[in-house]
C-alpha cells in the first residue's frame, strides 16, 4: 500500500512540476514570441521597397543595416537579445540575456534552400528548461502565412503555440497567436497593425483572451531610418531600444516582428 502511494505521489508530484515549469514559461512564451521572435525570414529579391515603403533593411532599417541588438528597460525576464548572421546574411541565432547579463534563453535558425526559415527552435536556458519548436508556412509572395510550434518539457510536450497572418499590399496588418497548455487553451492575441502614409508601421494593438491589452508605439528612429526605440504601454510601461550594425540580411523585420 505504501509502496503504491509512494508511486503515486511521485507520478503527481512530476506531473505538479510540469504544469508549474510550463505555466512559467507560458509567459515568457506569449510576453516574448509576440515581442520578439515571430520569425519568418524573407527572400530579399521579393522585397519591394515602394510597396513596403521601407528598403531590403526592413522594420525599420536600411539597405545595408541589419539589428544587432534589442534592449528592453523592463528588468525582467530576458531584457537583451543579441542577433547573429551567417556569412550569407541569413539570420543564424537570437541570445537572450538577463538582466545580470547572464543568458537565459537561444533561439536556432534552419533555413530553407530559399532562405527562408524552416524552422526555429528556443531552448529555455534558465526559467524552466523548456524547448519550443516552431515551423513556419508562406504564401506565394514568400509572406509568413502561418507558424506552428510544440513546446517541449524533459523530451515532454506540454503545448501549442501557432500564429496566423494577414498581409495587404505587403504588409502585414493582423496577426493572431494561440497557446495550449496541457491540451487546454491558455492564451490567444489579437494583434492590429497600423501605417502611416508612407507605409511606416507606427503603432501595434495586441488585445489577448486574458490579461491587458498591450500596445507598441514606434516613438523614435535614427537619422539614417532605422528604428530607434518603441514606447510600451499597457499592463506593463517601459521601452525597446535598438541598434543596427553594417551588413547584409535576407529579413524583412517587420515580417518578423510582432510590433
Amino acid at each position: 500500500m505504501t509502496m503504491k502511494t509512494n508511486q503515486v505521489d511521485q507520478k503527481t508530484g512530476k506531473s505538479n512540476r510540469i504544469k508549474f515549469a510550463f505555466y512559467h514559461f507560458l509567459m515568457l512564451i506569449v510576453a516574448i514570441m509576440a515581442a520578439m521572435t515571430l520569425a519568418t525570414c524573407i527572400d530579399p529579391d521579393v522585397i519591394d521597397p515602394d510597396e513596403n515603403g521601407e528598403n531590403n533593411g526592413g522594420g525599420g532599417g536600411n539597405a545595408g543595416k541589419r539589428i544587432k541588438t534589442m534592449v528592453h528597460s523592463s528588468g525582467e525576464g530576458p531584457v537583451r537579445f543579441e542577433y547573429s548572421y551567417n556569412s550569407d546574411g541569413t539570420t543564424k541565432q537570437v541570445d537572450a540575456y538577463d538582466a545580470a547579463s547572464k543568458l537565459v534563453m537561444r533561439d536556432v535558425i534552419t533555413c530553407n534552400p530559399d532562405g527562408t526559415w524552416n524552422k526555429l527552435e528556443q531552448t529555455d536556458l534558465a526559467y524552466s528548461g523548456t524547448v519550443l519548436v516552431l515551423n513556419h508556412t508562406y504564401d506565394a509572395n514568400k509572406k509568413p502565412l502561418s507558424i506552428n510550434g510544440k513546446t517541449y518539457l524533459s523530451g515532454t510536450e506540454v503545448g501549442t503555440t501557432t500564429f496566423s497572418f494577414t498581409f495587404q499590399n505587403g504588409r502585414k496588418v493582423s496577426q493572431k497567436q494561440t497557446v495550449t497548455a496541457m491540451g487546454v487553451l491558455a492564451q490567444q492575441i489579437n494583434t492590429e497593425f497600423q501605417y502611416d502614409a508612407n507605409g511606416r508601421r507606427t503603432k501595434t494593438i495586441s488585445t489577448p483572451s486574458v490579461g491587458t491589452k498591450v500596445e507598441y508605439t514606434r516613438s523614435a528612429y535614427n537619422s539614417d531610418g532605422t528604428l530607434k526605440t518603441i514606447t510600451v504601454s499597457g499592463g506593463q510601461s517601459f521601452t525597446i531600444t535598438f541598434t543596427w550594425e553594417e551588413g547584409k540580411s535576407t529579413v524583412n523585420m517587420d515580417d518578423i516582428w510582432g510590433w
